[in-house]
């Protein structure tokens, strides 16, 4: 049943950063569009989104999101406005840019991610965090303090 229960959250943890990104790009490309910015601004503001969006969550949501920044990038911003067919080399080369921009980003806060996640369960974390536990309850009661498991000097 917790299989059950965890496959359900992640689902829906993923719906809402899907849900949320397409209304922050929505909101980036409006805002980026009233003002009338340029195609290589509009991109950085896009990343900032994307590369916070990598920070809730899932790595497929955030390059969907790449991919729907793209498009959006490509039809709002790159010449000829309102078409996705770019006509000069340099708007294609920073679209392209961006895509794996943003991709690679959201990668590399994935494994930071999962690194941290990794750390938290080792086995010496825990080893170490019962000693920190049983030394605050010795001072507390009075008690001698001893070493710490992880280290062969005395406290």
């Amino acid at each position: 049943m917790q299989i059950n229960r965890d496959w359900k959250y992640h689902f829906w943890r993923s719906v809402a950063q899907g849900f949320f990104g397409g209304i922050a790009l929505a909101l980036v490309t409006l805002a980026c569009f009233s003002l009338g910015l340029d195609l290589a601004t509009t991109a950085f503001a896009y990343l900032i989104v994307i590369v916070l969006l990598s920070l809730m969550g899932s790595f497929y949501v955030s390059a969907v999101l790449s991919i729907i920044a793209v498009a959006a990038l490509n039809y709002f911003f790159a010449p000829p406005i309102f078409n996705f067919r770019v006509d000069q080399a340099q708007d294609s080369l920073l679209v392209i840019a961006f895509l794996l921009t943003s991709v690679i980003v959201t990668g590399l806060v994935r494994k930071a991610q999962r690194r941290i996640g990794s750390r938290r369960t080792a086995p010496g974390v825990a080893k170490v965090a019962k000693f920190r536990n049983s030394q605050t309850a010795a001072t507390r009661s009075g008690k001698r303090l001893r070493r710490p498991p992880y280290s062969s000097t005395a406290l």
